[in-house]
């Protein structure tokens, strides 16, 4: 142990040891305040996956329509796009047609299924089921 006397005789010890304590208070909020950064990023980026997903899957329920519209044979394919891709499928039922659809964006997926009565030349969209 030291005498007090060895203490004062270095006073710059005790300085060192106050910046060494600052310093490693210092290194623990800056490393929290990263780590919790990197959280909100993470957590933003999936928030504009899944936004893209539903816009992506917004988009190929307005193809497909647009396509039974051109030809009611259509029966639905692979839509490629930057952000994703959906996969349609069409299926009659009886004048009316069934269109499922399932969306990836990234590691999002979203699926939907439209029903559509068709009278004519005029379709009319009368269910949205999100699943």
């Amino acid at each position: 142990m030291l005498s007090p006397r060895a203490v004062h005789a270095k006073p710059g010890a005790a300085v060192l040891i106050l910046v060494l304590l600052f310093g490693a208070v210092a290194l623990t909020i800056g490393t929290n305040l990263a780590l919790g950064s990197v959280g909100e990023l993470s957590m933003g980026y999936s928030d504009i996956q899944s936004k893209t997903a539903l816009a992506l899957t917004d988009s190929c329920a307005d193809e497909s329509l647009l396509r039974i519209r051109s030809s009611l044979a259509y029966a639905g394919g692979t839509l490629t796009y930057t952000e994703g891709s959906c996969i349609i499928t069409v299926t009659d039922n009886a004048g009316k047609k069934q269109i499922d659809i399932l969306t990836t964006a990234g590691r999002w997926t979203d699926h939907v299924i439209l029903q559509v009565d068709i009278s004519g030349s005029r379709l009319a969209l009368t269910d949205w089921i999100s699943n």
